[in-house]
């Protein structure tokens, strides 16, 4: 079992609801991006226009001129808005990396939204990608010195959701996502396009917490992993037994949880799945597990006798 699974919670809202896009029955692949288009054009904020932005950049058939119009409108948001000036880091790393604008969005985060491990999740983007190296070292070191850490996943989630929600569906896509979801289309949208902005960070701090490549990192991606989890009290002393009691926790529940809300045979989506990410997006994730394993009767921690179905 690697240090890996204390993240398991953190990642497993995006993991779980990517596959929820709604199927499109009638309508074309030409007529999705013409509805995507069309609620990028009613963005009325920068991060509505992120939002659409991302979706944009994923259809080989968006018009140049809708993307070019989200992107200036995301531009002109940045400076005022600590979401959007982490998506800058996380994103154009490697145009910001040789100039002073690393420098000033750092800043500009210290000031808007200080003590956030967040600042230094996007900020990863700024170093080598394979994990190594001192910089990365003093990265995950302010990431577990930090006050706090507040995900962008449900801001960006309820800004792509009042865009999506301007539009008309057609009606076999909004059959289509109720059916599978049990929620509108332009919720299983939105939360799609959280997941996609949300995964590059959350897999350059998996890599560069790679106990086996990093033993000396242990320390520090654990408290990142248990402020990840809402356990901010946690200190860097805890004993080798209250790790590994930890670690078997949060395995148990990413397996009961996953069995929990996997979806019937034929189905892309479960009404518990539906339940379970909206209860994350309300109520945070601690609270929608305990709600989920309540509902069925299931302990929050594992018999003394559990073994995982497979060590990772």
């Amino acid at each position: 079992m690697t240090l890996n699974r204390l993240l398991t919670l953190s990642l497993f809202i995006t993991a779980v609801l990517v596959a929820t896009v709604p199927v499109r029955a009638q309508t074309t692949e030409a007529q999705y991006t013409q509805l995507l288009q069309d609620a990028g054009s009613k963005a009325e904020d920068g991060r509505e226009a992120l939002a659409m932005l991302t979706a944009l950049l994923s259809r080989k058939d968006a018009s140049d001129t809708a993307v070019d119009a989200l992107r200036e409108l995301v531009l002109a948001a940045t400076p005022q808005d600590a979401v959007l000036l982490r998506y800058t880091l996380s994103n154009d790393g490697a145009l910001v990396r040789d100039s002073d604008r690393a420098g000033k969005v750092l800043q500009a985060l210290a000031t808007q939204d200080p003590g956030n491990a967040n600042n230094d999740l996007a900020a990863m983007a700024l170093n080598p990608a394979d994990g190594s190296g001192s910089e990365v070292d003093a990265r995950l070191q302010s990431m577990a010195a930090a006050t706090h850490y507040a995900s962008d996943f449900s801001a960006i989630v309820q800004a792509a959701h009042r865009a999506l929600s301007r539009i008309s569906w057609p009606d076999d896509v909004t059959t289509q996502a109720m059916r599978d979801s049990g929620t509108s289309p332009a919720m299983v949208v939105a939360v799609s396009i959280a997941a996609a902005i949300a995964a590059p960070d959350f897999s350059r701090l998996v890599t560069a917490c790679d106990h086996e490549k990093f033993a000396s990192r242990a320390d520090a991606c654990r408290t990142i992993a248990r402020r990840m989890l809402g356990d901010a009290a946690a200190t860097d002393a805890v004993s080798k037994a209250e790790a590994a009691k930890v670690q078997r926790q949060v395995q148990w529940q990413s397996e009961q949880a996953n069995r929990l809300i996997a979806a019937p045979p034929g189905a892309n989506a479960s009404p518990a799945r539906v339940r379970y990410s909206q209860s994350v997006l309300e109520r945070g994730e601690l609270s929608a597990i305990q709600e989920l394993f309540a509902e069925n009767k299931v302990a929050l921690e594992p018999a003394a006798d559990w073994q995982p179905t497979a060590a990772q």
